[in-house]
């Protein structure tokens, strides 16, 4: 059976880590193919997987579904897509899975009418509800629930990371509103005004498809607090890599911290938690879901309450975590995946 999937943005992080994350045990039981409307490096996570496609118009979409004869389309948050479908004649399963959490999921209304989608797939139950109560969903598609997943055998603890003396403060985004970067620099200054008695560095990682305006006020505002001799600043790293920038976190006594509006699941907490770092985060959107009831007062603060969130800092440095993640495995998330087709499809 094959499989396309299609996202809007092949960049390194998001969705496009998780199609990586899929195509480990995905691949033994589907042929998966992946398709991109733009390339922001993120194919490079592929590394020599063959079936990855950029298509840039309609008639490069058209040969690739003729071409291949694709029995299940998942299309993750590119409604264009579905322009191009209407001038096709394709009679296999389309899902829609829904992943965003930003201003575009509004854009979910244009697909109550939409003649081709067979079934929504979306990563947490907090993304679900949101679907069915808010939007009105509920009795127009059925909805199901597909957590991300993550090669835990990839991302493990490395202790021969090189690592700082003092403890690292790591931060992970794009430099957009919705990642709210501007919090985190505040984080960042009140630590330095606060706690005095403490040595952080920081680290940030994104921010390559930010536009000159928003990189110069980031780099700025750095300048402004004193803060750019103490941070380090990786506009993009490969996939692979990551985990040694949790590994060099976790060595220095430091933590990771989300400043995020919102959440459809958390790839990068879920990463952090797998590395055994302490995770300092929002209590918002489906970021709880990832938490057992009692970790939930050590690592989660009250959204843009910053004060509380330099608090949990200080209180887990130098420590680690070790919380049960085994339901976000790929081979879990394969076997979800096939009940949920056997409902639909099989």
């Amino acid at each position: 059976m094959k499989i396309l999937f299609i996202y809007k943005y092949a960049i390194l992080g998001g969705v496009t880590t998780q199609l990586v994350n899929r195509l480990s045990t995905f691949n033994k039981h589907f042929e998966c193919h992946f398709a991109f409307l733009n390339d922001y490096g993120g194919t490079s996570a592929f590394n020599d997987y063959p079936n990855v496609y950029i298509i840039k118009n309609q008639y490069e979409f058209n040969d690739l579904i003729t071409s291949n004869k694709y029995d299940i389309l998942s299309i993750i948050d590119t409604n264009e897509i579905y322009d191009w479908i209407d001038n096709l004649d394709f009679n296999g399963f389309i899902i829609n899975e829904v992943h965003t959490t930003t201003l575009n999921l509004n854009k979910i209304n244009e697909l109550k009418n939409n003649k081709f989608i067979n079934l929504i797939l979306t990563p947490s139950y907090y993304m679900k509800n949101l679907i069915e109560k808010s939007y009105g969903f509920k009795n127009i598609f059925p909805i199901e629930v597909l957590p991300n997943c993550l090669d835990f055998n990839k991302f493990n603890y490395d202790k021969y990371q090189e690592y700082s003396k003092e403890p690292s403060i790591l931060w992970i985004g794009k430099l957009d509103n919705h990642k709210r970067w501007n919090d985190f620099i505040e984080v960042c200054r009140r630590l330095e005004s606060n706690y005095k008695d403490y040595k952080f560095n920081y680290k940030i990682v994104g921010g390559v498809t930010a536009n000159n305006s928003v990189t110069n006020t980031f780099i700025k505002n750095l300048i402004e607090y004193n803060l750019i001799e103490k941070t380090t600043w990786y506009p993009s790293i490969k996939y692979s890599d990551m985990y040694k920038i949790y590994s060099m976190v976790r060595s220095s006594g430091g933590v990771y911290v989300s400043t995020t509006k919102n959440e459809s699941f958390g790839m990068t907490i879920l990463e952090s938690m797998s590395i055994g770092l302490p995770t300092i985060v929002p209590n918002l959107g489906a970021i709880p879901e990832l938490f057992d009831k009692n970790s939930k007062s050590e690592f989660l603060y009250t959204p843009r309450n910053l004060d509380m969130c330099c608090k949990l800092i200080i209180q887990n440095l130098n420590s680690t975590t070790s919380l049960d993640l085994s339901k976000y495995t790929p081979n879990k998330v394969l076997d979800t995946f096939l009940d949920i087709l056997n409902k639909y499809i099989f």
